[in-house]
């Protein structure tokens, strides 16, 4: 009695078997490779980032508000800055270049003497439009001093609350409810470090809105003598808004606030 017993499948069935899964098998990757080809993928995109830092306005110390002879100097002073200014940025412009001996020496010295000369461009720039933000916000408080003068009531700024009649109550009172709510906002973001605190530092900034109640514009009108403390009530400022649509007086004039809360 014998043990092996012989296969259903004869040699021809298993080759023919055999032939039709690699036939299978090749359609499939012909099928995967086409179609890979055909619906390509799209690449991935790295796209660049841009940092922007907020730069605040100038400083404009003023030691009082009130004094029109004040305002006129310093407009004086900084209009003979800005005329100096000019005239430095014009002699460096008429300043004759110098050649080199040869090309060589003319690839190695241009480079840093033009990055030389952007800088000093870039600064004299930067003084002159100081300067210029200087004098617009000077000639703004000098502006609103004449106007006072000719009412012959002071003007409302701050938390200063003029005596109001039938003309002018109603707009006074809704200025002082939003001043009021401009300090209880910069009140809850102002947290001032104990070591500056104990200076008794002041410092008065005038804060131009826009219809939002977001902040367009600020201008030191009176600096403390400590840069960290300007910054501080400059970046509260900042962190505080929105403070709500503004009354058309302070939308148009802006506000002054004083430091500390």
């Amino acid at each position: 009695m014998t043990l092996l017993r012989d296969s259903p499948y004869d040699a021809e069935q298993f080759w023919k078997g055999f032939k039709l899964s690699a036939a299978a098998h090749a359609a499939l990757t012909i099928a995967a490779v086409a179609l890979s080809l055909a619906v390509p993928r799209e690449p991935t995109k790295f796209l660049p980032s841009i940092r922007v830092d907020l730069v605040a306005l100038p400083d404009v110390k003023k030691a009082d508000l009130g004094k029109l002879d004040d305002i006129n100097e310093k407009l004086k002073e900084a209009s003979q800055e800005s005329k100096k200014l000019l005239e430095k940025s014009k002699a460096k412009k008429a300043e004759p270049v110098p050649t080199p001996p040869d090309e060589m020496a003319l690839k190695d010295k241009t480079k840093p003497k033009e990055k030389e000369k952007e800088k000093s461009k870039d600064s004299s720039k930067k003084d002159l439009q100081n300067a210029l933000d200087r004098i617009k916000a000077l000639a703004e408080i000098e502006k609103d001093t004449k106007q006072s003068k000719n009412k012959g009531k002071p003007p409302v700024r701050g938390n200063k609350v003029s005596q109001g009649d039938s003309a002018t109550g109603a707009p006074t009172i809704d200025m002082n409810a939003f001043v009021s709510k401009m300090r209880s906002r910069l009140q809850e973001n102002w947290n001032l470090p104990v070591w500056l605190s104990t200076k008794n530092l002041d410092a008065k900034v005038v804060v131009f809105l826009d219809r939002a109640g977001f902040v367009k514009n600020t201008v030191l009108a009176k600096s403390s003598g400590n840069k960290q403390f300007d910054d501080y009530c400059l970046k509260t400022i900042r962190m505080a808004q929105p403070f709500g649509a503004p009354p058309d007086d302070i939308l148009s004039d802006g506000v002054t606030l004083g430091f500390p809360l």
